[in-house]
Order: C-alpha cells, then sequence, then structure tokens
C-alpha cells in the first residue's frame, strides 16, 4: 500500500538487493500478502499459496492487523507456531524471517509484536523489528512521523525503503555469520522444540475453495465466475438458500463480502 510502484515497496527493493548479493541465482518474488488480515488468515492460506510454490525465504508480517483483529497474543503464538512447524514439515530448509511494524500508537500492538519474539525465540527465527528501529530513527533525527508513513501504518516511498533497509540490516548479518551453512543446505539439520508453546494445533488448516464444494443437494447456491474477484470463482444464493458441508476439525470460517448488498448468514453445526 502507498508504494508509487511495486519496485520500491519493501519487498520489491528487498528482492532486488538479494539479486544484487546473489546475481548467479535464479530469485522469484511472491507476493502472498492480504491488505487487512492478520496470521490467522495466514495459516489457513499457507498451503494453498505459499507451500505450494516452493518458497525457500518467508517473510511473516501480520502483527499490526493481529492487533486491529483483536488477535490475543495466546492465538497469535499458537498459529505463528503452527504456521512455522507446517512450512518445516513440507521442506525442513525453508528459512522465516518475522518483520514486525507497528503504528502511530507505538505501543498499540505492543503484546501482539511479543508473541511473535516468543516465538521466534523458541524457533530461532531472525527478527525485523521495524516498529522500534523507526520510532528510534524518528527521534534520533527529528522527523514527523508523516515523512515516512502515508497514513497511520502504511509507509510511502521513504518508509518503503527505509523497511527495506531494515531488512538488509538483519540478513546481511545472518549471511555472514552463516554462510558456510548456507551453501550446505542438502546436509542442512534443523532441531525443533520437543515440546511447543501452544497446546493448540493448526497445521491442518487450509482453505477450501468454492470450486472445490460439492452442490449435490444443495438449494439455491450456486458457482460463479469473476474474474476481478480475489476468489474467481464463489458461491452466490437468493434468500432462503441452503448448504451443507461436512467436515472433520475444531475450526472453521467463512469468507464472504460484507457490505449492504449482503444477506444474513444463519448457521447450525452437529445439529
Amino acid at each position: 500500500a502507498f508504494a508509487s510502484d511495486y519496485s520500491k515497496c519493501w519487498a520489491g527493493l528487498s528482492a532486488t538487493w538479494l539479486r544484487g548479493c546473489y546475481p548467479e541465482a535464479q530469485i522469484r518474488t511472491i507476493d502472498a500478502g492480504w491488505g487487512g488480515t492478520g496470521i490467522k488468515w495466514g495459516c489457513y492460506r499457507l498451503e494453498e499459496e505459499v507451500i505450494s510454490q516452493n518458497a525457500d525465504l518467508v517473510f511473516v508480517e501480520f502483527a499490526i492487523n493481529d492487533y486491529y483483529d483483536g488477535t490475543n497474543p495466546d492465538d497469535v503464538v499458537a498459529y505463528a507456531e503452527s504456521l512455522i512447524r507446517k512450512l518445516y514439515a513440507n521442506n525442513h530448509t525453508t528459512e522465516v524471517v518475522f518483520v514486525l511494524v507497528s503504528e502511530k500508537t507505538t505501543h498499540a500492538n505492543q503484546k501482539q509484536r511479543e508473541a511473535y519474539l516468543q516465538v521466534a525465540e523458541a524457533y530461532h527465527i531472525p527478527v525485523v523489528d521495524i516498529s522500534t528501529a523507526l520510532s528510534d530513527y524518528l527521534k534520533s533525527e527529528h522527523k514527523e512521523w508523516e515523512e515516512l508513513i502515508a497514513d497511520v501504518v502504511h509507509p510511502n516511498d521513504t518508509g518503503h525503503t527505509f523497511y527495506a533497509e531494515q531488512v538488509e540490516a538483519v540478513l546481511s548479518e545472518i549471511f555472514q555469520t552463516n554462510s558456510e551453512s548456507i551453501f550446505e543446505r542438502t546436509v542442512y539439520h534443523r532441531p525443533l522444540p520437543e515440546i511447543t508453546l501452544s497446546t493448540r494445533d493448526f497445521t491442518g488448516a487450509h482453505l477450501l475453495k468454492a470450486q472445490d464444494i460439492d452442490l449435490t443437494g444443495c438449494n439455491g447456491f450456486q458457482l460463479t465466475n469473476d474474474l476481478n474477484c480475489r476468489f474467481k470463482q464463489y458461491l452466490t444464493g437468493s434468500t432462503g438458500a441452503e448448504l451443507k458441508l461436512t467436515f472433520t476439525g475444531t475450526d472453521i470460517g467463512m469468507i464472504f463480502w460484507r457490505d449492504l448488498s449482503c444477506g444474513m448468514i444463519e448457521y447450525s453445526i452437529d445439529g
């Protein structure tokens, strides 16, 4: 958001820097971000949008939206830990970096950021603490928030450059410290904590797309195509439409448009 071009957002800038560090490597970038969503969404989208892409390096940045979503720190730990363990189970050489940002009121999501730090310590995850770096920079350089940030939370081009510089600083140190192990990934071993931080496990979380739902016997719902929609195919129904879905699990949710044109949804589980 608010970058004048993708090449000038912190993800694009970081990718350009990585290509400069490793000019002989073929580096492909994947933008799997969804604006306004937190770690819970990330957990459910991980398999479809990240693991399926065989990502080698994954940046996880949800801390501010976790705060806006009202996700408590214990839940952040459960979702973040499940995300990490699912990534490692798929490919034990995948590297993860936590990126922590905040808003103008820097203490707003402090508890959520501390939850990520807890997971990072347990799983030896590098952390790019942009929130602290930005706060320190504004104070030391006598800069105003608006010089780097376009609104309460989203950086402008100058802010995106600052973000990317923090990513580069953290990764540069890691590359220098671990240069030998980076070239020995075929024998790479990653020890995981024997005891998980959370008793809840969301490694089985996944998205069920509309086109994968059996509509046999449903009343009033149909599959609709819309190339402008994030989900190219989705379900639509009229008043009184009914849909039945059989599942085994501990958690289920629905993704749907929320505006004045939407109807009301009534649901029942296990009768």
